[in-house]
């Protein structure tokens, strides 16, 4: 059956050439489209999901945390490796 249509398409191209171009623009614009369009939503999808390396957590003078947490005594924060700076504690750089 499939040959049947493969002969068809085959039979239809080769007697109805103008038919044929109009089918190979088409083609060639669908084609096309669905590549500008495939570039387009890896680039938003780029654009949402990396925003930049604190995507999820806390910048503090360039550097990213995972965790800031309020009301730790800046030496408490000092010893787990973290920075202190306006009564929050920045810590478990990544």
């Amino acid at each position: 059956m499939l040959c049947v249509f493969a002969v068809n398409a085959r039979d239809t191209a080769v007697s109805d050439p103008l038919n044929a171009r109009k089918l190979g623009r088409a083609s060639y614009i669908v084609s096309t489209a669905g590549i500008v369009v495939s570039i387009v939503v890896v680039a938003l999808v780029f654009g949402v999901f990396y925003s930049g390396p604190c995507v999820a957590g806390y910048k503090h003078d360039g550097v990213c945390y995972r965790n800031k947490s309020f009301a730790y005594p800046r030496s408490e924060c000092e010893a787990i490796g973290g920075i202190y700076y306006d009564g929050y504690c920045y810590y478990s750089t990544y």
